[in-house]
């Protein structure tokens, strides 16, 4: 949604949530095929969490707030899109400070696969020697 700010235009935008949808695909695809939309209760609630932490707003900064009935996911929603969180926000200000929150946790966890790889490779190399073991005494009685 921030790919759509830009300096010309300025940080509102007229969006329907049905076209929300389509912007943000459901799974992500092969090249080539064409993409399912997301849902609209999905980007309801994806909206939802964006408004809590002040990402998006009203043109006026006021809450964002969406219909569930069907006739308004195809009518325009006049969203401004906040470069920053509101000002009590805790989390990682931006993308920079999201990764270094993570890497601790990522290098753990490659450590973990890691060993968890070798540990069944060197399994599995054992269980072909003892089956190789069992051939061989069997065809030399």
């Amino acid at each position: 949604m921030r790919a759509l700010v830009i300096d010309k235009r300025g940080p509102v935008r007229k969006l329907t949530l049905w076209e929300l949808c389509h912007l943000l695909p459901a799974k992500p695809v092969a090249p080539g095929e064409r993409p399912s939309p997301s849902s609209v209760s999905r980007i309801r609630g994806l909206l939802r969490q964006l408004t809590l932490i002040g990402l998006v707003t009203t043109p006026e900064g006021h809450r964002l707030t969406t219909s569930s009935r069907a006739l308004a996911a195809g009518r325009g929603l006049r969203i401004r899109i906040n470069l920053m969180p509101v000002k009590g926000y805790q989390g990682p200000r931006n993308v920079f400070d999201a990764l270094d929150d993570v890497r601790g946790a990522a290098e753990q966890s490659a450590r973990r696969a890691r060993a968890r790889e070798l540990k069944l490779a060197a399994e599995k190399r054992e269980q072909k020697a003892t089956e190789a073991a069992g051939e061989c005494l069997c065809l030399n009685p």
